[in-house]
């Protein structure tokens, strides 16, 4: 079985490739829509999908838009229209295409200082470079619990704790997988 963020992919890349094969074999866009309703339903049940949200959009509008199955497989809980998926490390792959088209462009310097991109971050964080806030290689302290805050306080309280936390090593010294990054880009942008 693969794994759960490896069969959101498989379905992603498969819808990306099929609905328009079969949008313009469709006679109506409700053929259309019946047929992508059938194939997110085996591809649910083949890949042991428990849940998911599903926006078709056409040309600009959104031409189906529907929620299968389940957000919650132990408390039986459906999918809404208002159910958040956690992305979780989803985020890295979308970060490192962002931040090296950034590079490509010549907007951002992967041996530049963070300091060079975020005003008010905490002297000790002014040196790591964002290659090594990239590869994970920063330093920086573990700052975000496993509810999404620090410690579940408010965010300017949150960030004063962070603010004063040590590193966990000397930039570029080990390799940390922490998650600091949500936090330091709290201080305003200079850009």
């Amino acid at each position: 079985m693969l794994p759960a963020l490896l069969r959101t992919i498989f379905l992603m890349v498969s819808l990306s490739t099929w609905f328009p094969s079969q949008a313009l074999a469709a006679d109506s866009l409700e053929k259309a829509n019946s047929k992508a309703r059938a194939f997110i339903q085996q591809t649910m049940q083949e890949q042991r999908i428990p849940g998911l949200q599903l926006a078709v959009v056409k040309k600009g509008q959104i031409v189906l838009l529907e929620n299968y199955g389940l957000a919650n497989v132990e408390n039986r809980v459906p999918v809404t229209s208002k159910t958040l998926f956690p992305i979780n490390s989803a985020t890295k792959s979308f970060t490192g295409v962002a931040m090296m088209q950034l590079i490509q462009d010549g907007r951002v310097d992967l041996d530049a200082p963070l300091s060079r991109y975020l005003d008010n971050v905490p002297t000790t964080w002014r040196a790591v470079r964002i290659r090594q806030l990239l590869g994970h290689t920063s330093g920086l302290p573990e700052i975000i619990d496993s509810q999404g805050s620090f410690g579940g306080a408010p965010e300017p309280e949150a960030w004063s704790a962070a603010e004063a936390r040590p590193l966990e090593a000397q930039p570029g010294e080990r390799f940390l997988t922490t998650r600091p990054i949500t936090a330091c880009c709290h201080g305003s942008s200079s850009s």
